[in-house]
């Protein structure tokens, strides 16, 4: 009997470790992604799979499609189904382009058949059109990205709907942002903000403006790192509790 343990303990750590492989796999695919955008993206999760992914998507005109959500849960199980809303998300945003609604729409509603019943997911999702540098978004109940502008003033993109998968139809709103050169968007999951230190103090959102308005002049995988180092000084011993997802874009 404990030899059998032993055994499937072995098999299924090394299935784990395929899935984390396959996993980071999916999520690596920033480079190239758009004229007139430089991006950076890093997905840590808290065990060897979890519920967080981000996309950038080079869509059939032309423009890029962005997004980064959070299934709720940890592990394997938020991590099916991730899985299953990240492709659900593709499929629907190269079917539908110009109707952002109908794609969050109809992501919702598969994520609702297809999950638990208290399952749902944040999700930010946005196409960024390189000839006019517009932003098209909608924010299905995430943590709001921040555009910071190259004048230095700070924006919070809210505009949307609930989370996907909490309701089986919701009306989702669209709203759109001008990015100029020079212009940064950050968006996150809660597990960067709500990262803690040994004492259960969180980073907060805060931190976050601060190091983004200092870093004016820099590429979006400096700002990517940055911010990174700034969370694991924070978190120090405390180390790391929940998945962490950081997607910048920098118009150019």
């Amino acid at each position: 009997m404990t030899t059998s343990i032993a055994v499937s303990g072995f098999i299924w750590n090394e299935e784990l470790a395929n899935a984390h492989a396959i996993q980071q796999h999916l999520l690596a695919r920033e480079s190239g992604v758009a004229a007139k955008a430089d991006s950076s993206a890093v997905c840590r999760q808290a065990h060897a799979v979890g519920g967080d992914f981000y996309d950038f998507l080079s869509l059939p005109n032309d423009e890029l499609g962005i997004a980064i959500g959070d299934v709720a849960g940890k592990g394997l199980g938020a991590a099916l189904l991730a899985a299953d809303l990240h492709a659900t998300l593709r499929a629907e945003a190269r079917r539908a382009l110009s109707e952002l609604a109908s794609v969050i729409g109809n992501v919702n509603h598969h994520f609702h058949e297809a999950s638990f019943e208290e399952s749902y997911a944040t999700l930010f999702y946005a196409t960024f059109d390189p000839a006019t540098r517009i932003l098209r978004y909608i924010n299905a109940g995430h943590n709001p990205p921040l555009v910071r502008r190259a004048d230095g003033s700070m924006e919070w993109l809210e505009t949307g709907g609930a989370p996907v998968g909490l309701f089986q139809a919701w009306q989702y709103t669209e709203d759109a942002v001008q990015l100029n050169r020079g212009d940064v968007l950050v968006a996150y999951t809660d597990g960067i903000v709500e990262a803690q230190d040994a004492f259960g103090e969180e980073w907060g959102a805060g931190r976050l403006v601060r190091i983004v308005e200092e870093s004016s002049d820099e590429t979006a995988a400096q700002i990517n790192a940055r911010i990174w180092k700034a969370v694991d000084r924070f978190a120090g011993r405390a180390g790391q509790r929940d998945d962490m997802t950081l997607l910048v874009l920098r118009a150019t």
